[in-house]
């Protein structure tokens, strides 16, 4: 083979593996393109399923929002519903407050008698408590704050003890028997027991639940039917009376009606109106009825003192005197004299 054909196969080799080498890049270059497309098509899914997740977070985070807040108005709406009678508190805490609270007075009666039947005391009591600090006032009497009492007086709430409040959860001393602040709920309670000794079913409570009711209004309850509450051959009760401190007996019997009370004032949901016990509810409805006779016997009073120019029976002047106990004593008016 001569010189020149030994350079043409060498160059007609050098450009077949040229031609190879460009065939290579070029089915490379293809096959970047169909991967860089296919990449770009993934990234642009990718972006749109980030965008309706981000519009499905959004939308439930504003759904939670705003069933958090329909929730919290429904709340709102109930409590208000709940303490749409709620009265003024003003003035010492133990204050009777007849004239406004009489209402109240007469359903605890009622509900007091389903429990004496019962026996329940401490059940009534600690109830008591709790309508009366969570669903009475539009402020509570004495509010729980880092576990510690604070009574409302004079616009102002002032701290306290649990102790200082109740006495000591487990006995109260000899020592300090007269000192627990609550002791002065004995204004609210005479005037409790007093109502329920006017109802038919008094003589149907249990000794037991009689003595405690005596107890919680100390020495208040000499001025009622059933007068103080005397252990064999002891004193009456009164916790002002220092011989009665010596009385083991007056001491468990004070402990057990403080602690009653100290459980109605801590828990509110005692007294919820929308979880109320069958005794309760029994109770609720005679009230409910009572009131509307007490109502009616007050109307007629009134509408036949007007008529006869408040010439009275003498028992229709009983009548009058007979619902004082009630709260519902009728507002006579003053007599004008005509020509």
């Amino acid at each position: 083979m001569s010189q020149d054909e030994e350079k043409n196969a060498e160059a007609g080799e050098e450009e077949t593996w040229v031609d190879r080498d460009r065939d290579v890049i070029v089915r490379l270059s293809e096959r970047f393109e169909v991967f860089t497309a296919q990449v770009i098509k993934k990234m642009d899914e990718l972006l749109s399923m980030r965008d309706m997740v981000e519009k499905l977070l959004r939308r439930q985070t504003n759904k939670r929002s705003n069933d958090a807040e329909r929730k919290r108005k429904e709340r709102c709406g109930i409590a208000n519903h709940k303490m749409s009678g709620a009265l003024e508190l003003a003035g010492n805490i133990f204050d009777t407050k007849m004239a406004v609270m009489h209402k109240k007075y007469i359903l605890w009666a009622h509900v007091g008698i389903q429990f004496g039947i019962m026996g329940s005391y401490n059940k009534f009591l600690a109830w008591l408590c709790s309508d009366w600090n969570h669903w009475t006032f539009d402020k509570k009497p004495i509010t729980r704050v880092s576990n510690r009492p604070h009574l409302f007086s004079r616009g102002v709430r002032n701290e306290a003890t649990w102790t200082d409040v109740f006495g000591r959860e487990t006995g109260i001393r000899e020592s300090t028997f007269f000192e627990p602040m609550f002791w002065e709920f004995q204004h609210i309670m005479v005037k409790l027991v007093k109502m329920m000794e006017e109802m038919p079913d008094w003589a149907n409570v249990h000794d037991s639940f009689r003595a405690h009711l005596q107890v919680a209004c100390s020495g208040l309850a000499d001025t009622t039917a059933s007068g103080m509450y005397k252990f064999q051959d002891k004193a009456p009760f009164d916790h002002l009376e220092q011989d009665c401190s010596k009385v083991p007996q007056y001491r468990i019997m004070a402990t057990r009606v403080m602690q009653s009370f100290r459980a109605g004032v801590s828990k509110k949901s005692m007294a919820d109106p929308d979880n109320d016990l069958e005794l309760v509810r029994m109770g609720r409805a005679r009230a409910a009825e009572h009131l509307g006779q007490l109502q009616n016997q007050a109307s007629k009073l009134m509408f036949l003192w007007n008529l006869r120019k408040g010439a009275l029976k003498q028992e229709e002047q009983q009548e009058v005197d007979a619902l004082d106990v009630w709260g519902f004593t009728p507002r006579f008016p003053p007599l004008v004299k005509t020509l």
